[in-house]
C-alpha cells in the first residue's frame, strides 16, 4: 500500500473528478428524462391521432406504452454509457496527472 502524499492526493483528484461528472451526468439525464417526459408523449399522441387512430382505441394505448418504455430505456442506456465514459475519462486524467507526482 502507497501512503505517500502524492498517492493519496491523486486518488482524491480522481474521486472529485468522478463526482463531479457524475452529478453533470445526473442533472443531463434528470433534465433530458423531464424534457422527453413532458414534450415527447403529447406530441407523438397527437402524431397518432392524426394519423387516424381513434382517441380511446386500445391500440393507441399499447402504442403509447411502448413509446414510453423505448424512452425510458433509451435514455437509461444513454445514462449508462456515459456514466461509463466518465468513469473512463476520469481514471485516464487522474493516470496522467498523478505521472509528473509519482516520479
Amino acid at each position: 500500500m502507497n501512503t505517500s502524499p502524492g498517492a493519496h492526493a491523486s486518488h482524491g483528484l480522481g474521486s472529485r473528478l468522478l463526482a463531479g461528472q457524475s452529478i453533470v451526468l445526473v442533472a443531463g439525464a434528470l433534465t433530458a428524462g423531464l424534457v422527453a417526459t413532458i414534450i415527447g408523449p403529447p406530441i407523438f399522441h397527437d402524431h397518432l391521432l392524426q394519423a387516424g387512430h381513434p382517441s380511446n382505441s386500445p391500440e393507441l394505448a399499447h402504442i403509447e406504452m411502448a413509446y414510453r418504455d423505448a424512452s425510458l430505456i433509451s435514455v437509461g442506456v444513454g445514462l449508462l454509457i456515459s456514466l461509463l465514459a466518465a468513469t473512463a475519462v476520469t481514471w485516464f486524467l487522474t493516470r496522467r496527472l498523478r505521472r509528473p507526482w509519482t516520479k
